[in-house]
């Protein structure tokens, strides 16, 4: 009788295309004994003391974890809840604006971000539904639901790239590259560098 063995899974490796996202956004990069920023511009000029082969073999990208969507962060001296801006833009081409926030959530076992608004349908005064900006950090998909009574309406967001382009210029993990170990979050360094 022969014996099968189960084919071994590749060793997941850093590559230009996990980075590519994040460089026009001032990446920053973690090693051991070094700290330092990777950039590229439209040009593409950028960083001239590392090669991206030095980066894949030797660094980490610093990186937020998703569950910081819903915490107040700071990015370059401006202090926001990802979240909430990231609703804003969603919803800038829709009326209706000024909804009041009834609560913010992450769920870390089903991996969701909600931004839950204050009751904003009524029937004979009575509240019957509310709107949820949600984001699934697992599969990373952003999604309005509508509940009215015991219904939920998803729908999904139209301008996602745009949401995605915050995600990264925030320098979000949008691709786990932390739980690969491919990158380290910033609340694993003494100071945050994109503060």
């Amino acid at each position: 009788m022969t014996k099968t063995t189960k084919p071994m899974k590749a060793k997941p490796e850093l590559k230009l295309e996990h980075l590519a996202p994040y460089l026009p956004y001032g990446l920053k990069l973690w090693h051991e004994s070094w700290e330092c920023e990777l950039t590229m511009n439209a040009d593409g000029s950028g960083s001239e003391d590392l090669s991206i082969l030095d980066v894949e073999e030797y660094a980490k990208p610093i990186l937020r974890p998703l569950s910081d969507l819903t915490k107040e962060i700071q990015h370059n001296g401006e202090k926001f809840v990802p979240i909430v801006e990231l609703h804003k833009i969603a919803t800038e081409h829709q009326k209706g604006k000024g909804q009041q926030i009834d609560k913010i959530v992450y769920n870390k076992k089903n991996t969701i971000a909600q931004l839950i608004f204050k009751h904003v349908y009524f029937h004979n005064g009575e509240p019957l539904g509310k709107i949820i900006f949600e984001i699934d950090t697992d599969i990373v998909c952003f999604s309005i639901i509508h509940t009215y009574e015991m219904e939920e309406n998803y729908m999904f967001v139209q301008n996602q790239l745009q949401l995605f382009q915050k995600l990264f210029e925030w320098h979000f993990d949008v691709e786990d590259l932390i739980g690969k170990n491919l990158g380290i979050s910033v609340h694993e360094l003494s100071s945050n560098p994109y503060k």
